[in-house]
């Protein structure tokens, strides 16, 4: 009988470490990495607006949001992140900063999109954070990661929280370091007091707007909130285009000086 019990209990232990393993691969391993790449694009000698994509795409996915700034005549720098794992920016912050911190000398904007524009936040929360960061906008971010995988566990998947994530989160971190629940956008936001820019559309169902408006309702300083009626997730620049940039060109027009 105690072998039988024994057998089943590794048989469980098997199956849930089994569990936590897929989880990592499906939802954290990148399958192309590539390593980091940047591209530079030359206009104004003190504007520079810092562009960051989303999950599972590449610096491509943003030539729209590069046009805008370039037709107000920034210089761009497109950031292409191709690491062997997404972290959801516990370490893309770290290399966004890094890379922040080689323009010393100019005025920057910083855009991102999806998980670029979580990264853009939790940036924003660190101590070293560059100075010379006047302006943050953020396409579609979420605060909270955890809460986004238990809600496409559901809808993907019919698998409840328990006892998935929790295994994959312990997966996640001995094998990468990374606290999937430890994750959190607007935890330091207001570390910094540089003007923020909360672009989401309603029928997101990926990252829900409750978690931009859970940031903007948490931060303390300038802060503008446009939400796109009846668009998906991050697809605001394709569907409603004039909106999308005519809501960029404002903002920074009243607070990039």
């Amino acid at each position: 009988m105690r072998k039988k019990v024994l057998s089943i209990l590794a048989i469980i232990v098997i199956l849930c470490a089994g569990i936590g393993e897929y989880f990592v691969r499906y939802a954290m391993k990148n399958p192309n990495p590539r390593g980091i790449n940047v591209e530079y694009i030359k206009r104004d000698d003190k504007k520079l607006a810092v562009i960051l994509h989303g999950y599972k795409t590449d610096a491509k996915r943003m030539e729209r949001e590069k046009d805008i700034f370039l037709k107000m005549n920034y210089s761009v720098l497109l950031i292409d992140n191709q690491s062997k794992y997404y972290t959801f920016g516990k370490n893309e912050k770290r290399v966004l900063i890094d890379i922040l911190k080689q323009y010393k000398d100019k005025d920057i904007t910083l855009y991102g999109m999806s998980m670029g524009a979580a990264t853009v936040l939790q940036a924003a929360g660190e101590k070293d954070f560059p100075k010379n960061v006047k302006v943050l906008i953020v396409d579609s971010p979420y605060d909270d990661i955890y809460s986004v995988f238990k809600q496409e566990l559901k809808k993907r998947f019919n698998l409840p929280e328990y006892p998935v994530l929790p295994l994959a989160r312990i997966v996640a971190f001995l094998q990468l370091g990374v606290d999937i629940k430890g994750i959190n956008a607007s935890k330091n936001i207001n570390n910094t007091n540089v003007p923020i820019l909360f672009l989401h559309g309603t029928a997101d169902t990926f990252v829900t707007p409750n978690q931009s408006k859970k940031i903007y309702d948490k931060y303390n300083g300038k802060k503008e909130y446009i939400k796109f009626n009846g668009i998906k997730h991050s697809e605001m620049d394709m569907y409603c285009k004039d909106k999308y940039e005519s809501s960029i060109r404002q903002f920074l027009n009243e607070n990039q000086k």
